[in-house]
């Protein structure tokens, strides 16, 4: 009797001990925030977590597109001010592993690219109506074409980067019509995964990671210009990048921040200079990161991976042929690098200054980013940016540099 008294004792003080350390770890407040975030409805950890995110007109968030096994149910709604999740409809061709979406002029979402539960592509482009709460197949993207971002234009059209040695590098899609067609540059090196920015004159950039024989020479940023449907190569970043961000500075300059492969620092892009000129060394070098514009000018940079501790991907003219099982049988060859921990969760780059600096860790896992409206990150009416974690939604606030699960206002 004596000893399962003893022993109830050490449980508790146990128990009692594994408290108090979580909450000197991460807060009282964070702690029950927590707790509160599993209490949501509709809440469930990694289904949140991974896939697109688009901010709705009227404030609410439309998460769609997830990571396998998808499930039937492969679209929700948040809603910010209620903190609450709902069903919506379901995708005509759930998809998965880095589909794309963007809000089109219309009010509309559209969504593109990723894998099916078969590893095959989705060809497929289909758009989300809020208002009817219904998905309709608008069109199909080329045989072969893989979708690295999806960028909506002022007229209505939008913007397709390819990569992985797609031979189109750009392709022009109209939501009304269907219709899509090449914008390409000639001398458009389409490895890696581009990723397009849309610039304050209307322009767009488009930056990618460029290799092979004629890589010295070979540029690796082009603006395209929608008016004229035209493209002209710009010169080259001081870096290969790939996995890399690019965000539009409030001056209209864009800061294109790490990147896997060569690429273990950041540097601005001048629309007016057309020159790329370097940015203060970044606090942790990553790639699959991501970044966004904060209301004060200030860019978030947040998750991803070490860049040391990324693996050199194969030359696509290797994977071209070959059927998903066998590009999946090579990547699983790659040896994995050895993890490299970062050496800081979250930074924040002032454009004044020109300077990186630590922040304070998010209480709860994002995961990274693939492209910069790829699992994006959502900046709110009150200038909060919303993450979806690993542990519900998570907010960090500019004012302060802190990060809150709702509610707590």
């Amino acid at each position: 009797m004596e000893s399962l008294r003893k022993i109830l004792i050490a449980t508790v003080l146990a128990g009692l001990a594994c408290a108090v350390g979580l909450a000197l770890w991460f807060g009282p407040r964070v702690v029950r925030s927590i707790q509160a975030a599993r209490l949501l409805p509709g809440f469930r950890n990694f289904d949140h977590v991974e896939g697109t995110a688009t901010l709705l007109a009227d404030g609410r968030v439309l998460l769609a597109g997830r990571q396998a096994p998808f499930g039937p149910m492969s679209a929700e709604i948040y809603s910010p001010e209620q903190n609450a999740f709902s069903r919506a409809a379901d995708l005509a061709s759930p998809r998965g592993f880095t589909p794309v979406a963007t809000l089109l002029k219309d009010g509309r979402v559209l969504i593109v690219g990723g894998s099916s539960t078969s590893h095959s592509d989705v060809e497929t482009i289909e758009a989300y109506d809020p208002g009817t709460n219904t998905w309709k197949e608008i069109g199909r993207i080329p045989p072969e074409a893989r979708i690295s971002d999806a960028l909506s234009l002022g007229n209505g059209s939008v913007l397709f980067t390819t990569g992985e040695g797609h031979k189109e590098g750009l392709l022009l899609f109209d939501p009304l019509s269907g219709g899509i067609k090449p914008v390409g540059h000639p001398a458009m090196v389409v490895n890696g995964s581009p990723l397009a920015t849309l610039l304050a004159d209307g322009q767009v950039l488009i930056t990618h990671l460029d290799y092979g024989s004629d890589e010295d020479q070979a540029a690796n940023a082009f603006l395209y210009d929608p008016n004229s449907e035209t493209t002209k190569a710009v010169g080259r970043l001081a870096q290969g990048r790939q996995s890399h961000q690019a965000t539009l500075l409030p001056d209209g300059r864009v800061l294109i921040s790490g990147g896997a492969d060569r690429a273990p620092s950041a540097e601005i892009f001048d629309p007016v200079k057309m020159t790329f000129s370097p940015a203060g060394e970044m606090v942790a070098p990553r790639a699959l990161h991501r970044a966004v514009a904060l209301s004060d000018g200030r860019v978030l940079i947040v998750a991803g991976v070490a860049s040391g501790g990324t693996a050199a991907m194969p030359d696509p003219a290797v994977l071209k042929d070959k059927t998903p099982d066998e590009i999946i049988k090579i990547m699983k060859s790659i040896p994995t690098p050895k993890a490299e921990p970062l050496r800081a969760e979250a930074e924040l780059f002032d454009p004044r200054t020109n300077k990186f600096t630590p922040v304070a860790s998010p209480p709860a896992f994002i995961h990274g980013g693939m492209g910069p409206r790829t699992g994006v990150n959502i900046r709110v009416a009150s200038g909060e940016v919303l993450f979806m974690s690993l542990h519900g939604p998570l907010y960090f606030v500019p004012g302060s540099n802190t990060w809150r699960f709702p509610p707590g206002k």
